[in-house]
């Protein structure tokens, strides 16, 4: 009898082993993220690492751009032909009711784009699909909205110096123009942009920075003082004016 419970304990304690290694190793995949480049073209790079039998093809790196950032979708395909990948926006973009539905958002903390933090099932739940040819490029901040993209990494056989998995995926990334500021006018001020962490979330549990819990990057974006349009305004207006002279007389 007292065999018996002693066998029965050994066998509670090697399952609660066998259950702690292997949530262990699910729980093991690693996002590291670094932003470079000046101006206004900026280069996102992010490693993910895992065990050697990590699954990548089943998981997507989620990255939200705010209103400052955007990414050319057809570029993208250019230059990463075999990266599949998936854009969307908030739901309350576009909409008839958006100032109101934006600020009872917020109140509520119900759409984490207006909140400014959230988990990555909330951000999916708060998002419609987006088409690529909805993303203007040539749109300023202060007219644009924020997006998403979705990564779906392909899998790979590379590895590190340690024998993880290793996967790498480059995103380039653009900066949008800024309203001018009204400091000093002999200089040229910079002011920040703020780029959430990406997320990182597989089908078999795991999750990096689900809660946005990782600190952002933070870019500087230089802003030219009001004065400059004092400048570029009437001479624009001169040009257009000589132009249509220009091809009435033809």
């Amino acid at each position: 009898m007292i065999s018996q419970i002693a066998m029965a304990t050994l066998l509670c304690v090697l399952a609660s082993f066998l259950q702690v290694t292997g949530d262990t190793q699910i729980q093991s995949r690693d996002l590291n993220c670094d932003v470079s480049g000046q101006g206004f073209h900026l280069h996102l790079h992010c490693d993910l690492r895992g065990p050697a039998s990590s699954q990548w093809s089943t998981c997507v790196l989620k990255m939200r751009l705010p209103r400052g950032l955007y990414v050319d979708p057809y570029e993208l395909v250019i230059r990463q032909p075999g990266l599949n990948f998936s854009l969307a926006k908030p739901k309350s973009s576009g909409s008839s009711g958006g100032r109101f539905g934006r600020w009872l958002s917020w109140f509520t903390a119900s759409d984490p784009h207006e909140s400014g933090h959230g988990s990555f099932d909330q951000f999916e739940e708060a998002e419609v699909p987006m088409n690529q040819s909805e993303v203007n490029v040539e749109s300023p901040e202060w007219l644009a909205e924020p997006m998403t993209i979705n990564l779906y990494p392909q899998q790979s056989t590379a590895k590190d110096v340690d024998g993880l998995s290793l996967n790498s995926v480059d995103i380039p990334l653009h900066l949008r123009y800024k309203l001018p500021n009204d400091g000093d006018a002999s200089s040229t001020a910079l002011q920040s942009t703020t780029l959430p962490y990406p997320m990182l979330k597989c089908t078999d549990g795991d999750e990096v920075n689900s809660w946005d819990s990782m600190p952002p990057f933070e870019v500087a974006v230089a802003t030219p003082p009001t004065s400059d349009l004092l400048y570029v305004m009437p001479i624009t207006i001169l040009l257009l004016t000589v132009g249509v002279v220009v091809l009435l007389l033809a």
